[in-house]
């Protein structure tokens, strides 16, 4: 199995053979959501979960604003936005 994913712009052909792989596609979600949303996650961990799935475990990388409504109880408030960013608004 090769997996095809983009890295910095360019097409990268790989086989996943060890960290480096797992360690890119972490760093391109990062990217991603810092792109989209405008702040990504401080932590991201990238393991595979049997021979052609991915799990990622997204940490941190909530503002200020986001932290104040969550210490303040409106948790629901955080959690949708970034559960479904298109009904956010």
């Amino acid at each position: 199995m090769s997996l095809s994913i983009s890295d910095e712009g360019r097409r990268v052909d790989a086989r996943p053979a060890g960290g480096e792989l797992l360690a890119s596609i972490s760093r391109r979600i990062v990217q991603v959501f810092a792109q989209h949303a405008g702040k990504g996650p401080t932590k991201c961990e990238t393991h595979w979960a049997g021979p052609d799935m991915l799990v990622v475990v997204l940490g941190g990388g909530y503002t200020e604003a986001e932290r104040t409504l969550y210490d303040r109880g409106r948790a629901e408030d955080v959690r949708v936005p970034k559960r479904d960013p298109g009904r956010a608004w």
